[in-house]
């Protein structure tokens, strides 16, 4: 088997290491505030949907709207970042595309002002 020293070193490197897709803890604070986000624009209705039904289906609506996006924004975002890391391109690069193209739409639209 391996010598105690390397074993000791294996499990410093391990602890000084976060998760790449994060903690429970971080996602259960995320998730959390998703849920609660939910929970408040299912109560006050917004954007006309106070006058669609009760608060019920509008509250579950929206809490499993903000839980699903939660989740998979969570995901890309940690991944984009660990990608980021591991290739020495600045981390907020990855997030930057949107804006790009946003602009490009918006320069080749307006070409014929």
């Amino acid at each position: 088997m391996g010598s105690r020293s390397g074993d000791l070193r294996y499990r410093a490197d391990m602890a000084s290491k976060p998760p790449s897709l994060g903690t429970a803890r971080e996602w259960a604070i995320e998730l959390a505030v998703g849920a609660g986000l939910g929970v408040f624009l299912g109560v006050i209705g917004p954007f006309g949907s106070f006058s669609n039904s009760g608060a019920s289906p509008r509250i579950l609506h929206f809490v499993a709207c903000f839980l699903v996006g939660t989740t998979i924004f969570g995901l890309l975002q940690r991944l984009a970042a660990g990608w980021a890391r591991r290739t020495g391109v600045p981390v907020w690069l990855p997030w930057s595309w949107p804006s790009w193209s946003a602009a490009g739409r918006c320069r080749s639209s307006s070409a014929g002002w």
